[in-house]
């Protein structure tokens, strides 16, 4: 006779501040608890839900943790509302190890590139003039051989063309992936003067600077006429050598 008894399955049971957790959690995702909010104190949810203060204190830190609370000292719990670029942040610390840096690097080559293609797409008139408007600074840092100048505008540069995606995600993850390799980058960004001048066989600040803002104004143009191919030509060359020459 065939054996139609199969393995059970083993349920895992869900602790008390893990259920609680998840029904806070969603009081916020529905709205039910707007931003701002005054939430019950620790004592007010453990009675409310039968449960230790202890079981109610766990998810609250848990909720405090992902950003979705705030303790104000004397005054209580409070919604607070929810940022991916808060949360981003938060774990800035933990995601910029030396193992983790050159899997960041290639990410944020292929999120520039994805940049620069919406930015084609949807770019405006004003997009344009703002683009032309960080263009101006970067010459004018060049001329004046102000590294710092130039390499401000130069974040200031990419941050538009990102803000010209229309994509508020993108913008989050932009100023995180800025703030996250804002000194590699720098740092990158000097070397790269230095090599290319090199190869230039000119030594002087200014003209490295001028090569790349002439470069950079051949980006705006390819922006400006919907041409992201020729836009991404220079990109990958600029990051990828900037990258590269910290290995040297």
């Amino acid at each position: 006779m065939e054996n139609n008894k199969s393995t059970p399955v083993k349920l895992q049971r869900t602790s008390v501040s893990e259920q609680i957790f998840a029904i806070l959690k969603q009081k916020i995702a529905s709205g039910e608890w707007q931003d701002g909010q005054k939430i019950p104190s620790e004592n007010e949810l453990a009675a409310q839900f039968g449960v230790s203060r202890m079981s109610a204190r766990s998810a609250l830190q848990r909720l405090s943790a992902l950003g979705l609370l705030e303790t104000r000292p004397g005054d209580g719990t409070f919604v607070r509302a929810f940022s991916l670029l808060n949360y981003f942040q938060e774990a800035t610390d933990l995601i910029a190890t030396s193992n983790n840096m050159e899997q960041i690097r290639e990410f944020r080559n292929f999120f520039e590139s994805d940049c620069v293609r919406l930015a084609c797409a949807r770019r405006s008139r004003q997009d344009i003039e703002e683009l032309k408007a960080i263009w101006q600074r970067m010459q004018s840092a060049a001329e004046a051989e102000d590294f710092d100048g130039f390499f401000e505008a130069d974040m200031d540069f990419h941050d538009q063309i990102c803000a010209m995606t229309g994509n508020e995600l993108f913008q989050m993850v932009n100023s995180w992936l800025r703030n996250l390799m804002m000194p590699q980058l720098k740092f990158n960004t000097m070397n790269f003067a230095r090599i290319r001048g090199c190869s230039l066989d000119r030594e002087a600040p200014n003209y490295v600077l001028r090569v790349l803002t002439e470069e950079h104004q051949d980006y705006i143009h390819a922006i400006e006429q919907q041409q992201p191919q020729i836009a991404l030509k220079n990109m990958p060359r600029y990051f990828g050598d900037a990258a590269g020459s910290q290995a040297q």
